[in-house]
């Protein structure tokens, strides 16, 4: 694995992590949602921007195991 994969590795998820709580502060503001509410929320979308990133990450490693030079 080279630097910038372990860079995006490590990056990923502390911006997925930043988004998730963000949003939770919008959605505990905008609609008075409890703390608990607002985590679950977080969590959820946590989850679920994980499995975009890995679904298309193997994509691109797979493409790009099949392309010959």
């Amino acid at each position: 694995m080279g630097g910038l994969a372990r860079v995006g590795v490590i990056w990923w998820p502390l911006t997925i992590f930043a988004l998730a709580w963000y949003r939770g502060t919008i959605l505990l503001r905008v609609r008075h949602f409890s703390r608990l509410e607002a985590a679950v929320s977080s969590l959820f979308l946590v989850i679920s921007y994980q499995g975009i990133v890995f679904r298309d990450w193997e994509k691109v490693n797979s493409s790009f195991l099949t392309t010959s030079f």
